[in-house]
Formats: C-alpha cells, structure tokens, sequence
C-alpha cells in the first residue's frame, strides 16, 4: 500500500499565530503571551493510508520525534465520528480489562505494605528484637524507598513500555515481601522493608498516568476512587486473612506466615501485565475503530495519551507551576496520617484487645474507606465541580477521629476504636487530589516529573509520620494523634489555596481570549501535540 504523509501543522497565517501563552495580566497580553516558536514541528506528521497500527509505527518513529503516540493512529479524516453508543461500549471494554486489573493491583500492593502490621501482633516485634522505636523504623524505611524510587521510576516509565515496568516493580516487591518471612533480625527486616519500598514507589506514579491515558477528565474521579478504593477492601481482606493466618498450627512462629500468604499472592498477580496494554493503541481487546474511539475519547482532555521522548522544559515547568506546588504540598501533610495504617492494631490492642481480635477489629476501617470512596466517586461524578471541597469534607473526619481517641475516656473503648475508624475516609480525598492531578496537568513530561513530585512528598510525609508514633507513648500515641491534627487543619488550607488558584486562572484565560480573539484557533490535532497546560489558551482547569 502505498504512503502518503502531510504535516500537521497548516502552513500561511496560522504558523503566526500562537495555541502558547503564559501570563499574569487579564485583559492586556505582552508578545511572548501570544507567540511561540513551534518546536518539533518538522517532526510530526499524519500519515494516511494504512491497515494497521504496526504499519503506522514503523513510519513514524514516536520516540524520535517526541510525538504523542496517538498520532500514529489518527489517519487524515477529519470527519471522523462515532455514536454515543460506541463511546458506551469502548468505555465499558476499559471498565472491563483495564480497570479491574489496576484495582487488585493496587489492593495487592497494600496489603504487602500492611504484612507489617499484621505480623508484630503475633510476635515479630520479639522474635526480631525490635525493641525501642526500631518498629517505628520499618514503615520509615519503607517510605525512605519509596521516595528514592520517584524521579528514576518516573524516567524509567516515561522511557519504558508501561505494562512491562508494572510487571517487574511488582514482581520484585512481592518477592521482598516473601523474603521477610526468613528474616531472623531488624537488619534483614529494614533492609527489605527499604527494597519493598523502593519497587512499590512506581505503583501510584504509574496509575496517575494511566487512568489519564484511558478516561475522559469526567470518568477519571470515579475511576481513581476505584482502584483507591482497594486500599479499603485489602483491609477488610487484610484482617481476614491476618486473623486467619493467626490460627496456624504450623512448624513456623505465627508472624511468619502474613508474609508468606501475602508475598505469594502478589507475586502470582504481578504476572497478569506480561499481557496488559501498554496504551489504548496496543490494546488488543479493542479491534481498529475502537482503538480510534478511544483516542478520541480522551481528545478533549488536552493532556495527551503517552510520549516517550523526556522534555526537559516541560520538567521544569512543573517545578514552577503553583498548582503542582500547592498539590505537593498538601499530600506531604496529608500522609502524616497515614501512620494510622501501620498502628491502629497496635491503638486497638492497648484499649485492652487481645491480638488477634485487635486485628479483626481493624477490619471496619476498610468498609470505611469503601464506603466514602463510592460516595465520594458518586458525588464527583454526579457534581462536575466541588472535587477539592469535597476532598475537605472528607478529610475532615480525621479531625473527630483523633479527638475520639485522645479526648474519650479509657472506660469507654468501643467509642475510641470508632475514633481509629474515622481515620479512613481521608483515603477518598487523597483520590480526590490524585485525578486533579491525571485531569488538570498536560505534557507527559511534565505528567510524570509531576507525579514523581508529588510522590516524593508523599514519602517524605510518610517518614515524618510513624517517627511521631513513639513507643514511650502506648497505647494512645498521644503526639501523633495531635501531629495528625495539625497537619489535617494545615492541608484543608492548602486546598482552599488551590480552589481559589483553578479559578482564577479559568477567568484569566477567558478574560485573555476576550481581548485576543486571534488566540482562539485550532491547530489539527493540537489535544496530541504533547503542550502543557499552560502552553494551551484553551486548557481549563476542574476544581
């Protein structure tokens, strides 16, 4: 068959005129507002005349051109349409094979992180002298990883087949996971915790990015509460099987045998992506035209599918953008309640629990988690605005939750193991800022420098975290019940900061579009040209 290929970009006036602007005044422009060098332009090009999506890749070499991979499969026919009803059935396919998968993927991933927890209360403290705030080390350790993992992984993901790289992180951390069940010391516990942390750090970077490739900025709140969701569903399963694994009569000691289930379970899943696209054009549940579909139906995100060549100024731009330095910053105090994962057995155990009901006990924080998940996915879905003040709302049960355990008298525990309880829902609002980030940032590059950040803080908060947990403070960790306060009425600020940012920079770009009618031109097939946000006039933000 013979090739045929034009340039995208139309040539005479429109080459003029710029879809790039970066300013701070609304109704005056200065020229750099309104004029931009087109980079990369040479490199782009449509081709038509194919069958098949590996004949268009051959032609176009998107890892040399820095190109969206999309545009290797949007031919030159600009009338190309389809039904509601396609959307409908493209979208529940992705549902279907998609979905499902990062869903246990994530719930497998935290219940390797929770194993932790499980196993101290039937010993592992003891057995491997984890006297002192040693065990308070192993969740830091963890995060230490974890935070090491975020700029590599984010360079590694951009660069690597997706699908691939989920394999092997996944792969390596259940095995670490396994292996801890040999462990006789804290020496070879901490040292596998740091690796388990290290491999698990690409999971939440990744997922950010796919969620973005695969949803309309419509469906990604729903779908990120999804597969946040299993966080609470593996707590729930968590605590089944630590309770169970608790009534082992076998040749090894108790603690032992989380690890082992746990390990092994996530080891198997982590072969499921030897087969999972790496994007919606390899998908191969989707024949050609729905493949289409499904680029088009992310068109309007204006954030593009997936580019493999690393922009350096889009990185940079992400270090400078307010919305990524406010997000950053709220999900580094948002994490300093996450320590609550690690220790509410232990909270629950001192109110006078023996172990192994005090794990059974943690069991209803999952059904928590679950349930303000669907409702805050019903909610975002349902209201297209009011994420970041849902996300407050939400959140604002880890303030009662603490208040519960610190200010309730010991005579009444029930009443205090409700206030660990209350410590769920703030995994919903977490989601909540997580599809911000997959809806409201465009470039890959900047994407992924982005989520890495993001990460990073998210880590860092986790470090601070359980060192505010200390051991001379059992049962109530009365000091970090109080830095979970602080840092809840610190981080509803931040948001607040952040609503205000999204709306003023909706109207500054209308206001902008108002006296520069000459901005308001479409470039073909402008939503694949891997811009940034604030390269594209026509990008609004959802708060």
């Amino acid at each position: 068959m013979g090739l045929e290929s034009e340039n995208i970009y139309e040539t005479g006036e429109k080459n003029q005129r710029s879809s790039s602007f970066d300013g701070s005044e609304t109704n005056s422009s200065s020229p750099s507002e309104i004029s931009q060098s087109r980079k990369e332009k040479g490199n782009v090009s449509v081709v038509k005349g194919f069958s098949t999506f590996e004949e268009q890749e051959r032609a176009i070499d998107s890892h040399v051109a820095g190109i969206d991979e999309a545009l290797a499969v949007i031919q030159d026919d600009e009338e190309f349409e389809y039904s509601e009803a396609e959307d409908a059935r493209v979208r529940w396919k992705i549902d279907f094979f998609v979905l499902p998968v990062m869903c246990i993927t994530y719930g497998v991933q935290y219940l390797d992180k929770t194993a932790v927890s499980y196993a101290a209360v039937y010993g592992m403290k003891e057995a491997a002298h984890l006297s002192g705030g040693a065990y308070s080390w192993l969740s830091t350790i963890f995060y230490l990883g974890y935070m090491i993992a975020q700029y590599p992984a984010g360079y590694l993901l951009q660069r690597y087949p997706i699908h691939y790289f989920l394999f092997t992180a996944s792969f390596l951390w259940s095995a670490c996971v396994l292996l801890m069940a040999a462990c006789t010391n804290r020496q070879g516990l901490l040292a596998l915790r740091f690796l388990s942390g290290l491999f698990e750090g690409c999971v939440n970077p990744a997922f950010v990015a796919l969620t973005s490739m695969w949803y309309k900025r419509e469906e990604q709140p729903m779908r990120t509460v999804a597969w946040y969701a299993f966080n609470g569903v593996s707590t729930m399963v968590g605590a089944l099987l630590g309770y169970g694994t608790g009534h082992i009569k076998g040749s090894l000691p108790n603690w032992k045998y989380p690890f082992l289930v746990i390990g092994a379970i996530s080891n198997i899943w982590s072969f499921v992506y030897i087969i999972f696209p790496k994007n919606p054009v390899h998908a191969k549940f989707l024949n050609t035209r729905e493949k289409r579909v499904a680029i088009e139906r992310v068109r309007k995100n204006r954030t593009g599918m997936e580019t493999k060549k690393f922009k350096l100024s889009q990185a940079l731009e992400a270090f400078k953008d307010p919305q990524v330095i406010l997000l950053v910053l709220y999900n580094g105090m948002c994490q300093v309640t996450n320590a609550m994962s690690v220790f509410s057995g232990l909270i629950i155990q001192g109110m006078g629990y023996s172990g192994i009901n005090a794990v059974l006990l943690t069991l209803p924080s999952g059904a928590v988690t679950v349930g303000s998940m669907i409702f805050a996915g019903v909610f975002a879905h349902v209201f297209k605005k009011g994420r970041i003040f849902l996300c407050m709302f939400v959140s604002s049960f880890t303030i009662v939750g603490a208040l519960m355990i610190w200010k309730i008298p010991d005579s009444n525990p029930w009443a205090r193991v409700v206030g660990v309880w209350l410590f769920s829902p703030i995994a919903s609002g977490n989601a909540l800022a997580l599809s911000l980030l997959s809806s409201n940032i465009a470039g890959y590059s900047k994407k992924v420098t982005a989520n890495a950040t993001m990460f990073l803080f998210y880590s860092v908060g986790n470090i601070v975290s359980p060192q505010l947990f200390k051991p001379n403070q059992v049962p109530e960790y009365i000091e970090g019940l109080q830095a979970s306060l602080v840092a809840t009425c610190l981080f509803e600020g931040v948001l607040v900061l952040l609503a205000v940012y999204y709306m003023y920079e909706n109207y500054r770009r209308d206001k902008l579009l108002e006296g520069h009618p000459e901005l308001n031109f479409t470039e073909k097939n402008e939503e694949f040209l891997d811009k940034t946000d604030r390269e594209q006039i026509k990008f609004r933000y959802i708060w």
